[in-house]
């Protein structure tokens, strides 16, 4: 998993756009009881931390739409 506890504008684009992928990953184990990813330490990590997850989200798609890339983003809800 890649969910780093840095500051999103020093991620280079691969990890940005890998963060932004496996929160989503994360978030739907967690809703959505997804059996494949529900025991990685790194979702059980985030599991009472929704609220801290969608804003780890926030800032990530804040930093793919300053670096352009809009037609990868995706909401979690």
């Amino acid at each position: 998993m890649r969910v780093w506890d840095l500051p999103v504008n020093v991620l280079c684009d691969k990890h940005l756009l890998g963060q932004h992928n496996e929160i989503h990953i994360m978030w739907n184990a967690i809703t959505q009881n997804k059996k494949g990813w529900i025991n990685h330490p790194e979702t059980i990590r985030w599991k009472d931390n929704l609220v801290s997850l969608c804003l780890k989200h926030a800032e990530t798609k804040l930093e793919m739409i300053k670096k352009r890339y809009e037609p990868q983003i995706r909401s979690l809800f």
